[in-house]
């Protein structure tokens, strides 16, 4: 009887190679054709492939035609471990390569043994390296508004902020800025940023601690180039000229032959913006001479437009 590639009932004749004379036999046979079965793994991976140092990582595999009861190895960059079971554990380290190899016991696997292979990446974390700047200084006075910035330094993404006040955190500043008016003496002010994606990293910079004047806020000095300065605008003028200057001083209008036109022929500057009434002034050009305190004149041209 040769031999069919496929199931069925098959029945047996017998023939006699002399005579050619043939009988039926009694009785059949079923024939059950069982297809090849080609084992393979689908790997499960918890939480991924790619993942921050030190996280430990779940392997599940997932047998396909494994049959009733396949059998596991596990291997990592070749060195077999002790696990059997069909899910792996472990820390991994950066290039790792698990392998898992599968023993089927299913009817006509071909072939019997199979494995697969996966690649890990592991990320070492990186802080933020952060840097806080204060604008106009730590050393303000009361009341007086401040603004903090924080600059991450180095490569890092996904960043969140979070000021601190005396390591408190302040309800609602979560950008990369915070302005606040009510700092007060030897507040320390501080900011957590943290980084987002495959490692989440926090870092916290260190506080500036504050200097604050209970005298409030206090005007800068003029340097000793705006002391000299004598502003007259506008220029030409009509009814008013203004006279700024950075101290004050005597203040003289002459005409071009020299002769005082003021009605009082000094007029003391006592703050740094004067007003002045030149409207009876006639059209045409005037010297605004300043005397200053310390004895140094300033003349700047006038022109009064009609």
């Amino acid at each position: 009887m040769g031999y069919r590639p496929w199931g069925g009932i098959y029945t047996v004749v017998s023939v006699n190679k002399i005579t050619g004379c043939s009988n039926n036999m009694s009785g059949s046979a079923t024939v059950t054709v069982i297809p090849i079965a080609t084992p393979a793994i689908n790997m499960l991976i918890a939480p991924g492939d790619t993942v921050c140092e030190g996280t430990p990582v779940t392997f599940t595999a997932i047998p396909v035609n494994g049959g009733t009861h396949p059998t596991y190895q596990w291997r990592v960059n070749g060195l077999l471990t002790s696990d059997t079971l069909n899910n792996y554990s472990y820390t991994p380290v950066y290039a790792d390569v698990v392998t898992a190899l599968m023993t089927s016991n299913a009817a006509c696997a071909t072939p019997v043994r199979t494995y697969t292979s996966v690649p890990m990446s592991v990320i070492a974390p990186v802080a933020p390296a952060i840097n806080i700047t204060a604008d106009p200084g730590i050393n303000v006075g009361k009341g007086q508004s401040v603004t903090f910035t924080a600059t991450v330094t180095n490569s890092v993404s996904g960043l969140t902020y979070q000021w601190l006040l005396n390591n408190v955190a302040i309800v609602g500043e979560t950008h990369a800025n915070f302005t606040s008016s009510s700092i007060t003496d030897k507040d320390l002010v501080s900011c957590e940023v943290t980084s987002s994606g495959i490692c989440v990293v926090s870092a916290t910079a260190a506080g500036m601690q504050m200097d604050v004047s209970s005298e409030g806020v206090t005007s800068p000095q003029p340097s000793p180039k705006e002391r000299e300065m004598v502003s007259v605008f506008p220029n030409p003028a009509h009814d008013e000229v203004i006279i700024e200057h950075a101290e004050g001083g005597e203040v003289s209008i002459y005409d071009l032959p020299g002769q005082v036109i003021l009605a009082f022929d000094k007029l003391r500057i006592r703050s740094v913006r004067e007003v002045l009434n030149v409207s009876h002034l006639i059209p045409g050009i005037y010297i605004v001479q300043v005397i200053k305190r310390n004895g140094v004149v300033k003349n700047v041209r006038l022109v009064i437009a009609q």
